[in-house]
């Protein structure tokens, strides 16, 4: 893979600038300019081979043309030779003078057409000269005529035909030079054209010689030597000639026989010069001896013209086949660059064809046509294309009707909203019009304000914009009003929609109707925060009312053997005692800035803010204690006497280490052991008893961390539906040196104080996992508060050992519920790595205090848990009974599952089951125990 990248790199590199070229032409151009690169390298190989044809051609014309000259030159070295013989011969007395005069006329003749043809080729500048001196040596010899100079004669005729046989050696080099493959026939026609006009002027010198020799009857020392160097040159030019032309003549009979002729009569001839000429015999008989040589040159005439017509054919023959080859290769170059013309042209217009049916059916998805096909090609390559093509417009139509199907059921479902990025609408779906009451015509064009209700403040909105104009998606909680005037919550999510250059070109707002849901919160949250005996705020409220209030002031009041009355008057005079007591306490507020509480049972509580100072409120409460003590009441019937405890405690003048109510609880039990009704908390009654106790508490803490005796108890979850026992919750226990067992509300606010939090609930997670491991049928449930998930240690220490673990499926984190796990993002993050490896997530104690529905579904809660204060005496108590009905259905409806705690009894497990709970937990089922116990008694 590798090296195929590799490759495909190299490839780019190289032909970047082809690349380049071609992205930037239109198909036309890039198809038209290479049909006229593939006819340029067509026509230029072809224009190549036909040059090289068209040189062979003219040379084979040159050499024509030299075989021509040749010819000519040869009939007039022969003319010359007759002349140069005759006229020696005459010059000698043997003949009139009369006939070389005729000679010399057909010599002259010879010479005019022998120029013509030389000055007719392309050597002629270079042979000038030479024809030239050739010219000069006739004068010469027609001088020597006219001297009757036999001698001079005999040797300037003798230089004619030297010049003679030089043109004719200049013209083979410059004309009919060979180049075939057979080099023994090159060597023939060689030898033809350079041997054989040596052997006849040797034999035309011979005849010469031997005439004027044998006329005069004698011959010198000098004149003897030079017939023997002529016959010596002439017998090695004839051994030369017939060797070399042995193979050109071989195929020819006419030829055979000729070159037989020339040796035959060459031998005769010298066998008579032998005899007649070197032996002495001098038979005088010279015109018979001139007649023989001329018998003689006639032979080697007439091979030369035997030999010439089939040269002159062969060379016609290669002129015509490459006449022929070059016609031939013009019409293929004609006839191939027609076709690739017509094939171009076809291959343009069905490419062309092809790629317009693409681009037509491309334009028709793109206008949504989503049934539209490209029909097959004939081709493969486009045929492929037209498959894939297919293939995903058969996506994009399945896609598009499953969108038109999810856009359907969002419409049914949610509320859709859309805006321009000015934030003017554009859109509503007809679920939103159904809910808010306008039409899509009616809000058109306007902006959201048309909805916005009075309690959604400026802050958010410019927190709303802030989001969506940094192209983030918003989430929220609007409070909207309707067009009849009634408020609607939803919960949005804005999303800014895109262009492909990354720019806002509108908003959608994806709702849901959350009015319902706000309704039952609220409603909840009176019946949490309001006391259902009384109608006073209860301790959930007071609890809250604290922690808003600076410098508050509290006193706590209970009636003295409230029991006794229960138990003498019965419950229901009990509770109607309260009631009356509520009331009296209300009318004996001396001050509106003073709240009253009922805290359940017979205890109440009246709290004071920094409005009201330290004096007046220990006015208040010694009012109060002479009001009340003694107090008459009117219960139904019965008239009763009670008297008040109250304990009193100023904020402001503690150090602040317990809470509130915990000191005025402690102000409440010193004032029932001392006469006087009343009491103020003072620090000094405990603080060094405390000490001492949180010392205590740290030191067993640190021997516990330290030796590892920090354990857990198990106790069984009992589901309602199988009807056996499916979890258990590990709760920490601390043991000591002495091996007591210390449960954790008398060390967890020290360990939290010293920070050592942390290292029990790691201690707790090693625990649990460990049992988790031994027992893999069986789920198991961990403790943990926002402390844990704040401490980063502890953290990363708890998504390490699940890591580490096999059994984190089987794990469920119980978080109680707070104020600080609403919209805290490290918490959402620290649950979200959880539920990625397999843990579920419950919320413990739910309903003690600060309850919130919408965080349940945001922080991906799996269960539930009520919280116990909830459960005690809920089957008396017909107000819980309605608020943890409440809480089930809701919690159902968002599709977790609950667990009820505190199931103390045999009543209390058929109310809770009653109102639909899913898991029981408390000691009727069992309690925590070291060891696992499954194994539960039936329940009746």
């Amino acid at each position: 893979m590798k090296n195929s990248a590799t490759w495909s790199s190299t490839l780019g590199q190289i032909f970047t600038p082809a690349l380049w070229l071609m992205a930037r032409l239109s198909y036309f151009y890039k198809s038209a300019l290479l049909f006229v690169a593939v006819v340029i390298l067509l026509f230029a190989t072809g224009y190549l081979y036909i040059d090289h044809l068209d040189s062979g051609i003219e040379k084979n014309r040159q050499r024509l043309h030299g075989v021509n000259v040749n010819k000519a030159l040869f009939e007039l070295l022969f003319r010359t030779e007759r002349f140069r013989e005759q006229g020696y011969l005459c010059l000698q007395g043997g003949c009139t003078i009369k006939d070389p005069l005729l000679l010399r006329k057909l010599l002259e003749e010879g010479l005019s057409s022998i120029d013509e043809l030389i000055r007719s080729g392309a050597y002629h500048a270079a042979l000038e000269p030479m024809l030239e001196t050739l010219a000069v040596n006739i004068k010469k010899a027609d001088k020597a005529i006219i001297l009757k100079d036999s001698t001079y004669y005999f040797h300037h005729m003798s230089d004619v035909i030297d010049n003679i046989i030089a043109l004719m050696d200049q013209i083979n080099i410059r004309s009919i030079l060979w180049d075939e493959d057979d080099i023994e026939t090159v060597l023939g026609i060689q030898a033809l054209f350079d041997r054989l006009p040596r052997i006849s002027a040797l034999t035309g010198e011979l005849r010469g010689l031997g005439s004027g020799i044998l006329q005069e009857g004698s011959t010198d020392s000098v004149m003897y030597g030079h017939i023997v160097d002529v016959m010596g040159a002439l017998e090695i030019n004839r051994v030369e000639l017939v060797s070399r032309i042995e193979k050109l003549v071989e195929p020819e009979p006419k030829l055979q026989e000729a070159v037989e002729a020339i040796v035959s009569t060459l031998r005769t001839y010298d066998n008579w010069v032998e005899r007649e000429i070197i032996e002495g015999q001098m038979s005088r008989a010279p015109q018979l001896f001139f007649d023989q040589g001329t018998k003689v040159l006639a032979t080697q005439k007439t091979l030369f013209d035997l030999i010439v017509p089939r040269l002159k054919g062969e060379i016609h023959r290669h002129i015509d086949k490459a006449q022929h080859t070059k016609d031939l290769i013009m019409d293929t170059l004609l006839l191939a660059s027609m076709l690739w013309l017509y094939l171009f042209i076809g291959s343009y217009i069905a490419i062309r064809r092809s790629i317009d049916m693409l681009i037509e059916v491309t334009d028709e998805v793109a206008s949504g046509h989503l049934k539209t096909r490209m029909p097959e090609q004939d081709n493969e390559e486009f045929d492929h294309i037209a498959f894939s093509m297919n293939h995903m417009i058969t996506s994009l139509h399945t896609r598009n009707s499953l969108l038109k199907a999810y856009k359907n059921a969002l419409d049914e479902a949610t509320l859709v909203s859309k805006t321009d990025e000015k934030g003017v609408i554009t859109y509503i779906n007809t679920t939103y019009e159904r809910l808010c009451g306008y039409t899509l015509d009616e809000v058109a064009g306007k902006t959201n304000g048309l909805f916005r209700s009075s309690s959604t403040s400026e802050t958010q909105i410019n927190i709303v914009w802030k989001t969506i104009l940094a192209k983030k998606i918003y989430h929220g909680v609007f409070e909207n009003v309707a067009k009849d005037g009634s408020s609607f919550f939803v919960k949005s999510t804005i999303v800014p929609i895109l262009d492909e250059n990354e720019d806002i070109i509108e908003f959608m707002s994806i709702m849901s109707d959350i009015t319902v849901l706000v309704a039952h919160e609220k409603e909840l949250e009176e019946q949490l925060y309001s006391d259902s005996l009384t109608g006073l705020p209860n301790r959930l409220s007071l609890h809250e009312a604290i922690r808003s209030s600076k410098d508050a002031k509290l006193l706590l009041l209970d009636v003295d053997r409230f029991s006794m009355i229960n138990t003498i008057y019965g419950e229901d005079v009990g509770d109607e005692l309260i009631i009356e007591l509520g009331k009296k306490l209300t009318l004996l507020k001396s001050d509106s800035d003073l709240q009253l509480f009922h805290l359940g049972s017979d205890e109440f509580a009246v709290l004071a803010d920094g409005r009201i100072d330290d004096l007046h409120f220990q006015e208040d409460v010694v009012m109060l204690a002479h009001s009340l003590n003694p107090v008459r009441l009117q219960c139904f019937s019965h008239e009763i006497t009670v008297r008040i405890s109250i304990g009193a405690v100023i904020a402001s003048r503690n150090d602040g280490r317990r809470p509130l109510i915990a000191m005025a609880s402690i102000a409440l039990k010193e004032a029932k052991k001392r006469p006087r009704s009343y009491f103020y908390y003072s620090d000094i009654t405990d603080s060094s008893h405390q000490i001492e106790e949180n010392l205590a508490t740290v030191e067993r803490l640190d021997h516990a961390i330290k030796n590892g005796t920090i354990i857990c108890h198990y106790q069984p979850i009992y589901n309602v539906h199988t009807e056996r026992v499916e979890k258990f919750e590990g709760l920490m226990r601390l043991v000591d040196k002495e091996g007591k067992t210390h449960s954790p509300d008398t060390f967890i606010n020290v360990a939290k104080g010293a920070r050592l939090y942390g290292s029990l609930t790691q201690q707790v997670v090693l625990n649990t996992l460990a049992v988790a491991d031994l027992n893999p049928e069986m789920v198991f449930s961990i403790n943990i508060d926002v402390e844990d998930i704040n401490d980063t240690h502890t953290e990363a220490f708890i998504i390490d050992q699940l890591h580490r673990s096999t059994c984190a499926e089987r794990i469920i984190f119980e978080l109680v519920e707070s104020e600080q796990i609403d919209n805290n993002d490290l918490v959402k993050s620290f649950l979200a790595q959880l539920k990625r490896l397999g843990c579920k997530i419950a919320i413990d104690d739910f309903g003690s205090g600060y309850s919130n529905y919408a965080y349940l579904l945001e922080m991906g809660i799996d269960i539930v848990k009520i919280d116990g204060t909830l459960i005690t005496n809920i089957d008396k108590d017909r107000d819980k009974q309605r608020i943890v009905a409440s809480i089930i259905s809701i919690v159902h409806e968002l599709g977790m599952e609950t667990v009820t705690e505190f199931v103390n009894s045999l009543a209390i497990y058929e109310m809770v089951v009653s109102l639909g709970t899913d898991h029981v937990q408390g000691v009727y089922i069992a309690a925590a125990a070291q060891e696992l116990k499954s194994d539960i008694k039936e329940i009746e």
